[in-house]
């Protein structure tokens, strides 16, 4: 009897409201023909997978002068959003989006974390944020600009 395959994919922003009917055919073969299966037959459902924290190591070659060991040259660090931290951009993005986009704190954001076995003070979590603002000014000062060049600005407050 053949295994059957599992495959993973991303779940598309478009087939979330998509319905599959099955055609009825009636003049199907109920046996597959000699040999083995003469087609097959999928499945599809939806699982979730947690997301999961993951340690990057960075290993930079250092290089000596084998006779005299100096001139010790070392491969330059990769570019961070905050010198010598912890958190790489995706975390930032992640650590932000869910502040302000799912409305969750930082308080509840620290329980998650340590749901994953990451043990981050609130405190920290506060200080990235102050980075990341930092290093994102740029970017509301421009479309700052860009909303005052235009003729007419448009709001809507509705809560």
């Amino acid at each position: 009897m053949a295994m059957a395959a599992t495959r993973c994919r991303p779940v598309c922003p478009a087939s979330r409201s998509c319905t599959t009917s099955l055609p009825n055919n009636s003049h199907a073969p109920t046996v597959a023909p000699r040999g083995g299966a003469s087609a097959r037959k999928s499945a599809k459902q939806l699982e979730y997978v947690p997301a999961s924290m993951v340690v990057l190591e960075h290993i930079r070659p250092k290089y000596a002068c084998t006779d005299c060991a100096a001139n010790v040259v070392i491969a330059d660090r990769l570019p961070e959003p905050i010198e010598k931290g912890n958190p790489r951009p995706g975390l930032l993005a992640h650590v932000i989006t869910n502040k302000y986009a799912d409305h969750l704190p930082l308080y509840r954001q620290e329980g998650i974390l340590l749901r994953h076995g990451v043990e981050l003070a609130r405190s920290t979590l506060c200080d990235w944020m102050a980075v990341a603002a930092e290093l994102l000014a740029p970017i509301v000062t421009l479309m700052l600009s860009k909303i005052l060049e235009s003729k007419v600005v448009q709001n809507d407050d509705t809560p």
